[in-house]
């Protein structure tokens, strides 16, 4: 996959750019009503902008992707909770796509804050309503990881308030093989949850780590997961599946 993270960038400029109070059509129309010629500087933007409105918003029925601001009530980073996935791509334009194995979920890689991180966008029958961040971690000890978890959290408790929720586990390594030949894993479960109406956030931290002093990596591929979501559970809709049982009189009718 190509790297994306001028673009990733751009979609945040982007939102902030198209919430004018004034639309800039009509500041145009009305200088050129009064004689006077616009910069050209404000030609520019004005053709921009006009580009991206026409290319989101189809009807009136489409979601307003200029107007959403950057907050947790209406979206994630101003991409609007409900939003379909073609108005998703319309709207971000990214070089590439992540490939998921799920036809509800777009994967981009871009940067979080100093973090490299993989963005996946959810998207129910009611449009866009989760987007989970994994940060690609390889570290040597369950204390590196916490500590990773500990300053995510921090972040996230400054911005938002404390946490609802914590569990903090550290299990480390199991008794049964701490005075035996065997590998050691340590073993952890962290999570914190913030409540940010009507959405939702969760930091998690599920590890299991080799003991950096093992003379042969046995369980060097075994995976510790450090994830952070963001949701509203009120866009997470599925449909019915079609009642497809065929009535008695049906099935005799097909005989």
């Amino acid at each position: 996959m190509k790297h994306v993270f001028p673009w990733f960038l751009f979609l945040v400029w982007v939102p902030l750019s198209a919430q004018e109070e004034t639309p800039i059509d009509t500041a145009v129309s009305q200088e050129e009503e009064a004689g006077v010629q616009p910069e050209e500087s404000d030609v520019s933007d004005t053709t921009v902008s006009k580009a991206l409105t026409e290319s989101v918003v189809d009807t009136a029925e489409t979601v307003a992707l200029e107007e959403v601001p950057l907050s947790l009530d209406a979206g994630y980073k101003g991409f609007a909770w409900g939003m379909t996935q073609d108005q998703f791509k319309d709207y971000v334009e990214f070089d590439s796509v992540g490939v998921s194995g799920r036809n509800d979920v777009i994967t981009v890689f871009g940067v979080l804050g100093e973090d490299s991180a993989k963005f996946s966008y959810f998207f129910s029958d009611t449009g866009f309503w989760k987007v989970t961040i994994d940060y690609p971690l390889q570290l040597k000890a369950l204390e590196d990881y916490r500590n990773h978890f500990s300053r995510i959290e921090r972040i996230l408790s400054k911005r938002y308030g404390s946490p609802k929720r914590t569990t903090q586990n550290e299990m480390g390594t199991d008794m049964e093989y701490l005075f035996s030949d065997f590998p050691k894993l340590s073993r952890g479960y962290f999570r914190s949850s913030w409540v940010a109406d009507p959405a939702r956030i969760e930091l998690l931290l599920e590890a299991v780590v080799p003991n950096p002093e093992e003379r042969i990596p046995v369980f060097d591929d075994v995976a510790t997961l450090v994830r952070l979501y963001y949701y509203n559970p009120e866009f997470y809709r599925k449909s019915e599946p079609p009642d497809s049982e065929i009535s008695e009189e049906a099935l005799l009718d097909a005989y």
